[in-house]
Parts: structure tokens; C-alpha cells; sequence
């Protein structure tokens, strides 16, 4: 028996923090991290305080979803 498929609304919302430029991704109303620039790379923050490093900015935005689909999704 298959599972049914659900959807999920994923919302990109640019937000500064420091004075610096960032994505917030949140899912469902709830903030699941943050990306933002640092030098030439991209850091993924998660809502735990976890940090990833990115070469691009998509990149980054995976690596939130992909956190949040294996431990919360």
C-alpha cells in the first residue's frame, strides 16, 4: 500500500540579519533556517543552530529541506 502524497507550502522570505542579507525558508508558518552569504560561500543555519556550509545559495536551501524532510518532515 503506497502513502499518500502530501503538500507542503514552502515559503522564501528575504530578511537581514547584522545588516546582512538572508533567506528565511519557512515551512507551514514555522521557520525551519536561514541562508545567508558569507565571503564568496553560503552558510545554511538551521532553527537548532546547526550550521552547513553551500557553494550556492539553492544549495543551501536544499540542505534546509533535506534536514527538515529526514527529521521533522
Amino acid at each position: 500500500m503506497s502513502k499518500k502524497e502530501k503538500e507542503i507550502e514552502v515559503a522564501e522570505n528575504d530578511i537581514k540579519i547584522n545588516g546582512e542579507e538572508a533567506v528565511s525558508l519557512t515551512v507551514g508558518g514555522i521557520e525551519i533556517g536561514t541562508v545567508m552569504q558569507q565571503d564568496a560561500k553560503f552558510v545554511a543555519i538551521l532553527s537548532n543552530g546547526e550550521t552547513f556550509k553551500a557553494k550556492t545559495r539553492d544549495e543551501g536551501i536544499d540542505t534546509l529541506l533535506r534536514d527538515f524532510h529526514l527529521h521533522r518532515g
